[in-house]
């Protein structure tokens, strides 16, 4: 190797770009994990010892270093080690990205990167609240991230099989592609996101993205382990089996965490007494509350649809006002205004 291919190598922690970057010099916290044009548009954390990479000679080679050399890489992670901090996704069709967010199928993205010549783009929505992975991973913001993430994905027409580990690095300026940005703000709630998912929308039985194959896998696993039947059994054995149906498969330190996770559920509900007489009727009480509740709600918009189309009111009117789908609309003409009602 010449002396001038050994000066340019990257090292590790090193600038494989050859040159200082002035901007990821400037950092929004003491940690120097975020630059500050990232922090500005919504970045809420990053991780301690990211993953960064690049592509040399046709073959991709990844590394972890500190953090506060991470952004200096073409290919760097967002989401840190326990929490997902942003929606990202690979677009590979020219003009798809531009075309989804122009129909208002998806709000503008936090931080976008575009190749020059192929127009392939990679697409990060930054999160306001990171939603945990692992060891405390919730079921509620997971099952809504994954819903949000896979529906972006099929609006921008991405690749499903992208993983969304590494990105290019939207914090620094490369030879060959261009950088966008959406509005200054301090990221997107779920919620936010999730009011582009159209009302009655439902997820692909193959699941689009890396986060919907980990929420499933952790879904699974959490159900298999409270289950009485499979008190003691071990979940590891049971997460690979369910990880077996993924395409492609988890990797096996992310099926770790996972696991890590079902099993700090399983120690907390056998702490408070899971599966003896007085938690199953606790549950038991909690679940007939529930119903009621959810009965209730259900009689109000039956009653509000049959006002409105004794009304007159056209059928995507009603479906808009009361906020139900399609065949919910018809049910509930078909079922009468209320079940407690029918005599």
């Amino acid at each position: 190797m010449t002396a001038d291919l050994k000066a340019n190598r990257p090292r590790r922690g090193g600038n494989p770009l050859g040159k200082p970057c002035i901007k990821c010099n400037v950092f929004a916290d003491a940690r120097g994990r975020i630059p500050e044009e990232l922090a500005l548009h919504g970045l809420a954390d990053a991780h301690h010892d990211p993953l960064v990479g690049e592509r040399r000679d046709g073959r991709f080679r990844a590394l972890r270093v500190h953090p506060s050399h991470a952004w200096w890489w073409p290919y760097v992670e967002l989401r840190t080690a326990t929490s997902h901090t942003a929606v990202v996704v690979d677009v590979d069709r020219p003009g798809a990205l531009t075309e989804a967010v122009g129909a208002g199928l998806v709000p503008r993205p936090s931080a976008a990167v575009v190749r020059h010549g192929n127009g392939h783009a990679h697409a990060a929505w930054f999160l306001r609240n990171p939603v945990h992975r692992y060891p405390h991973a919730r079921p509620g913001p997971l099952l809504k991230l994954a819903r949000v993430a896979d529906y972006v994905v099929q609006a921008t027409g991405a690749d499903p099989g992208y993983t969304g580990v590494t990105t290019h690095n939207p914090a620094i300026a490369q030879l060959g592609f261009e950088r966008w940005f959406g509005a200054a703000r301090d990221g997107w709630s779920l919620a936010e996101l999730g009011a582009y998912v159209p009302r009655g929308w439902r997820r692909p039985a193959r699941r689009l993205t890396g986060i919907g194959r980990n929420c499933d896998t952790f879904m699974a696993a959490l159900r298999w382990a409270g289950r009485s039947c499979n008190r003691g059994r071990s979940v590891w054995e049971a997460a690979l089996a369910f990880n077996g149906l993924n395409e492609p498969p988890l990797a096996e330190a992310e099926l770790r965490g996972i696991v890590r996770s079902v099993e700090r559920y399983r120690s907390e509900w056998e702490a408070r007494g899971w599966h003896r007489p007085a938690w199953l009727a606790r549950q038991a009480a909690r679940g007939r509350l529930s119903g009621e509740r959810r009965a209730a709600r259900a009689d109000r918009r039956r009653e509000r649809v049959a006002a409105l189309a004794a009304a007159g009111w056209p059928r995507d009117a009603i479906m808009a006002e009361v906020g139900i789908s399609r065949p919910t609309f018809y049910r509930y003409l078909v079922g009468g205004v209320s079940r407690t009602n029918t005599g």
